[in-house]
């Protein structure tokens, strides 16, 4: 009943944007020059995603309460979680050779394979090792998935459509997360942990005719290899300076450390240590319902806000974009370490993961827009590895900085990461601030 459910809401979701990608769609969708096709498989690999995504998710709420029963200890839950993180910075890489020798259909169709099987292994594998082996293998799943998603996104985008795209396939797929977290959890408070995992595995192998039908393709309606270059008239410029990726990298990094990680891992902590266990007048919100609900926000965000706010990004430029959304988020987190009171702390809190949101959608076709067609995969594979670097350091350093920090300080240093992503974007970006064609979605690929 649930897998109806959750993938119901995924069709319901992906109607939305369809209406939306398509030719009648308006100044939302692509245009007519390639028709309703190349929106759909957008569309279509996001939901893969989505669905691959389910098992994953339902993991960070339920393995730690499950950990005795499987005979697993708090350090080795904590490796389980972090595992797929740390080895993706390998399997990122791998799956993007991977890609040099072979079409992106096949290998996109076994990663959705493999997703469902390891997400099964989660209820075969009560024991650590090979429960970390599922893990790993997960971890190689996420880098094929993600890598395909990607470039279908380039292959599909022009530079106008870019960030609302990347921000769509943000959007969609992180709709399959919240699924799994409202679904599965109550799947397990009913029916424990065996049942809700395999109703998720069930679910992510849902996602297997949809990779068939509408795997990764280019829009000439070739599937899509690292190699395939696009016509030339929408060839990107040459590889840009190093320094120009490298902005991007580091700023992706201080997104998935500071907000996705830092924070997110550490919030209920902080409100807990600087306004007590109950809030509210009179006392009467907890404070882990208070820090649920500000990590649900961060969900929200990314569902609703990714793909308008990675339009944005087209229409005042990727450099304007960005470095808003650093300064943004390098405020607001100040706000939160410095905050006097709860309501401060709270707003502080819901501005940094509407930031986040933004800004993620915004770097990730800020890196598509310096990939040269011919090296789309070896590009976005260097910049999801800063990323996942973050992601992976951030919940696993949070806690040991909180204690020799503490985490006021610690949230300022993570407002410096961000102001120094806002600042190496000024020293590399600087031309596209303030060039007359900074609003066309190309601020970091045209200056020179």
């Amino acid at each position: 009943m649930d897998v109806i459910m959750a993938s119901s809401i995924c069709r319901a979701m992906a109607s939305r944007w369809m209406i939306a990608g398509s030719p009648s769609g308006g100044e939302g969708g692509v245009r007519s020059d390639r028709g309703t096709v190349a929106p759909t498989r957008v569309v279509t690999v996001s939901l893969v995603m989505a669905l691959a995504l389910l098992g994953d998710s339902l993991l960070y709420v339920v393995l730690p309460l499950q950990a005795a029963a499987l005979g697993l200890s708090g350090v080795q839950v904590g490796v389980l979680l972090s595992a797929n993180r740390f080895v993706r910075m390998a399997t990122n890489t791998g799956a993007a050779r991977l890609l040099r020798r072979m079409n992106a259909g096949p290998l996109f169709v076994g990663a959705t394979v493999l997703a469902a099987l390891t997400t099964a292994m989660y209820t075969l594998t009560p024991t650590f090792f090979p429960f970390l082996v599922a893990r790993l293998l997960w971890g190689f799943s996420y880098s094929a998935l993600r890598l395909g998603c990607f470039i279908t996104v380039l292959a599909t985008a022009t530079a106008r459509t870019r960030g609302r795209l990347m921000g769509l396939y943000q959007s969609i797929s992180r709709g399959g997360s919240f699924v799994a977290v409202m679904a599965g959890g109550a799947l397990f408070d009913a029916f424990g942990y065996r049942p809700a995992v395999l109703v998720m595995a069930a679910g992510t192998a849902l996602a297997l005719p949809l990779a068939l039908w509408r795997g990764p393709m280019e829009r000439s309606g070739q599937p899509v290899s690292a190699s395939t270059p696009e016509p030339r008239q929408t060839d990107p410029a040459p590889a840009p300076p190093g320094a120009r990726l490298l902005a991007v990298k580091w700023s992706a990094f201080a997104l998935s450390f500071v907000a996705r990680g830092v924070v997110t891992a550490t919030l209920a902590v902080f409100l807990r240590q600087a306004f007590g266990e109950r809030l509210g007048p009179g006392g009467a919100l907890g404070v882990a319902t208070l820090a649920s609900w500000l990590i649900g926000v961060r969900w929200l965000a990314e569902i609703g806000l990714a793909a308008p706010l990675g339009a944005l990004s087209d229409r005042i430029g990727r450099t304007r974009a960005a470095i808003a959304w650093l300064l943004i988020g390098a405020v607001v987190t100040l706000a939160l370490a410095l905050a006097p009171a709860l309501g401060v702390a709270v707003a502080a809190a819901v501005l940094l993961f509407v930031a986040s949101s933004g800004l993620g959608a915004t770097l990730d076709a800020a890196a598509g827009d310096l990939a040269p067609a011919g090296r789309r995969a070896e590009v976005m594979s260097a910049y999801v590895d800063w990323a996942d670097m973050g992601a992976a350091l951030g919940p696993l350093l949070a806690l040991s900085l909180a204690d020799n920090l503490g985490l006021r300080p610690t949230y300022a240093a993570g407002a410096l990461l961000l102001g120094l992503g806002a600042a190496a974007f000024w020293a590399t970006h600087r031309p596209a601030v303030w060039r007359a064609d900074a609003p066309v979605g190309r601020g970091t690929v045209t200056e020179r």
